[in-house]
């Protein structure tokens, strides 16, 4: 037997125990400190037979394994199933490259264009999911743009006949929208849920003057009033929403702002903040950017919050196969001309299309395929003996490509921090269960 490469251990200053955590697995364990001499001991001379009930106990969480586990391999294998799987066919669909708002920051910024599907090529994208779909079991669609509340007639057309397409052939179908929110009517809303889009992603930056200062209408009017207005009369027939809060720094308290107005309002039930990272893909922003090490900072500052803390589990590290839909074979993008590329940051750049549903002569750059479909991070020099690589797996395909030296994983950074309060939220999970018990 050994012990996985992948290993952490922190103090638990609250208990005097050891805190260990399994990248390659994802467990989490809270260990004696004599058992943890143990444990540092057979790291230095081998696991002995001395103590069977800590060996049953670390391979539960594949702290250690069999000699002949290869992790190096087992992650290759992790990295496969995921990337070529045909479980499953995720697309974006951007039904319009235009939008209401002007936001500075935008990565589509300059490439927003009056353009909307035709019906042909709305026709195309339908034709082309039922070519790509094969032996999957399942269909996922998200909802793009520019901003996609404008062309909801595109989603209604292509939401219908795939949705009768699933049922037709026992597949399941689910649908999800990245909007502004500032469409979002009860009768938006209302046909959005007719055609099974159960997943909100809306963005608010920061209080009313902040965000207004950000994301403002093409003609320079003010959102947010509109948005969070159009949240609260849409309440009760949204599904759970993401709502998205884009700091630099300028708005470093945006998220507390934000979680603290959806308390107020009693939405926060329903409405879940988290924080999302801007980034100077337009040129016009590279000065108030966060590095990746100031950003997981400000992240778990706000996930620790008490107005937030409840939703500390959806950031706990756990393994993943491949990193993301964009280095996954069975996931596209396409745009409102019918282009297909592999991540939406490609959106609108000729340079970035790797194929086309209408105009064959459009050329299909093929090497940006394979950069996002064959990277290997167990045979690259940097990310192969890092111990985040399960958590990681090469990070960000998009911005690797860009060399960005921000790619790595922001819990490279803040990984003990996210470790001790995840073990605190979970001793105090024990403790309430167990004074209810005895009530």
């Amino acid at each position: 037997m050994k012990f996985t490469k992948y290993m952490f251990n922190f103090p638990h200053e609250a208990t005097k125990q050891i805190l260990l955590y399994n990248a390659f697995s994802g467990a989490l364990a809270l260990i004696e400190s004599e058992k943890w001499e143990t444990v540092k001991y057979w790291q230095l001379h081998g696991i002995d037979n001395s103590d069977p009930d800590l060996i049953s106990d670390l391979q539960r969480g594949s702290f250690i394994h069999a000699d002949s586990v290869d992790e190096l391999q087992e992650l290759k294998l992790r990295l496969f199933s995921g990337r070529f799987s045909s479980n499953g066919f995720g697309i974006t669909i951007a039904p319009t490259s235009n939008c209401n708002f002007r936001c500075p920051y935008c990565y589509e910024k300059d490439v927003l264009t009056d353009c909307s599907m035709t019906q042909d090529v709305q026709d195309a994208v339908i034709q082309f999911i039922k070519q790509k779909i094969g032996t999957s079991k399942s269909l996922g669609v998200t909802w793009y743009g520019g901003e996609p509340t404008l062309a909801l007639d595109v989603i209604e057309y292509i939401s219908a006949n795939l949705i009768e397409y699933c049922i037709d052939n026992g597949l399941d179908y689910s649908a999800g929208i990245i909007t502004n929110g500032y469409l979002l009517t009860r009768e938006t809303v209302s046909l959005l849920n007719k055609f099974k889009v159960q997943f909100y992603q809306i963005t608010l930056d920061g209080n009313p003057s902040v965000h207004d200062s950000r994301r403002y209408l093409a003609d320079g009017s003010p959102t947010f009033n509109t948005i969070l207005q159009n949240i609260i009369t849409c309440y009760d027939i949204l599904p759970k929403v993401s709502l998205r809060v884009n700091i630099d720094r300028t708005n470093l308290d945006a998220g507390a702002e934000i979680a603290q107005i959806l308390k107020d309002k009693g939405i926060g039930d329903k409405v879940t903040p988290y924080l999302g990272k801007v980034t100077n893909e337009n040129g016009s922003s590279d000065h108030l950017c966060l590095s990746a090490q100031e950003f997981a900072k400000n992240d778990f500052e706000f996930i620790s919050s008490d107005v937030t803390k409840s939703n500390w589990s959806s950031r706990y590290p756990i393994p993943r196969n491949n990193f993301c839909g964009a280095d996954c074979l069975n996931s596209f993008v396409v745009g409102p001309t019918g282009a297909l590329y592999k991540c939406w940051n490609d959106i609108g750049h000729p340079n970035r299309v790797v194929g086309s549903l209408t105009d064959s002569s459009i050329k299909a750059y093929r090497d940006i395929m394979y950069q996002y479909l064959l990277f290997d991070p167990t045979q690259d020099s940097k990310c192969r003996p890092c111990k985040f690589l399960p958590i990681c797996m090469g990070g960000c395909p998009y911005f690797r490509q860009k060399q960005s030296p921000d790619n790595c994983y922001v819990y490279r950074s803040i990984l003990e921090h996210n470790i001790k309060f995840a073990a605190q939220q979970l001793l105090n999970e024990r403790q309430k269960n167990s004074d209810e018990e005895l009530i």
